[in-house]
C-alpha cells in the first residue's frame, strides 16, 4: 500500500499502521503527526483509520466518523473502519447500526476472530 513507501522512505517512531495497536500508546500526539505526514504523501485508508482511533480516544466521535468515512471511500474493502464505526454506534446508543457495521466488516474479512466475537456480543445484547 501507499503507507509502505512512506514508512520505508521516512520512517516512523511511534505509528505502526500494520500493528495491533496502530501506535505506541505513550505518544499519541507523535503518532497523530506521523499519520498526518503519511497522508500528505499518500492518503490511505489505514492512516485515516488510525487517525480515527486517535480521535475516538480523545472522545471526538464526529471527527473520527469523518475519518472513517474517508477511509471507506479510499478502500471499501478494509474492515477496520467498519468495526470502528460500529463502536461509535455503540457509544451513540445505536446497537442496530453497530450490528450492521460489524456484519459488513465480517463480510469483508470473515476470518477475523475478533469481529465474529464482537458481533456475537452485540447480537446477544440487542433487544
Amino acid at each position: 500500500s501507499g503507507n509502505d513507501t512512506v514508512i520505508s522512505n521516512y520512517g516512523t517512531e511511534v505509528a505502526d499502521p500494520y500493528g495491533l495497536s496502530l501506535f505506541r500508546a505513550t505518544d499519541s500526539a507523535r503518532a497523530r503527526l506521523e499519520y498526518q505526514r503519511m497522508d500528505t504523501f499518500v492518503d490511505s485508508a489505514r492512516s485515516r483509520n488510525a487517525l480515527a482511533v486517535l480521535d475516538m480516544q480523545n472522545h471526538d466521535l464526529q471527527t473520527a466518523t469523518e475519518e472513517l468515512h474517508k477511509a471507506i471511500e479510499i478502500n471499501p474493502n478494509f474492515d477496520s473502519p467498519y468495526m470502528n464505526l460500529g463502536e461509535i454506534d455503540v457509544v451513540n446508543g445505536n446497537p442496530s447500526g453497530a450490528i450492521s457495521m460489524y456484519r459488513k466488516a465480517l463480510e469483508i474479512n470473515p476470518r477475523r476472530a475478533f469481529t465474529k466475537m464482537r458481533l456475537e456480543q452485540l447480537l446477544k445484547a440487542s433487544p
